[in-house]
């Protein structure tokens, strides 16, 4: 009787439980972490540039227009 325990005990959490959301959920982190990452890039690449026209304003280069 014991030895039927162990695998119906599996089968049952195996039927019932759903790995679905889990991989949802990874998936949602992943999406974020993206858009954050390339928000911050952005921001710093913006950044960038305003200190090269600010440089070239003051020592009259023409990097950028």
């Amino acid at each position: 009787m014991r030895k039927f325990i162990s695998p119906l005990f599996c089968l049952a959490l195996t039927v019932s439980l759903s790995g679905c959301g889990l991989m949802e959920d990874a998936f949602k982190a992943g999406i974020f972490f993206g858009i954050l990452l390339i928000a911050i890039v952005g921001l710093i690449i913006w950044l960038l540039r305003l200190v090269i026209k600010q440089f070239g304003k003051r020592f009259e280069w023409e990097i950028i227009k």
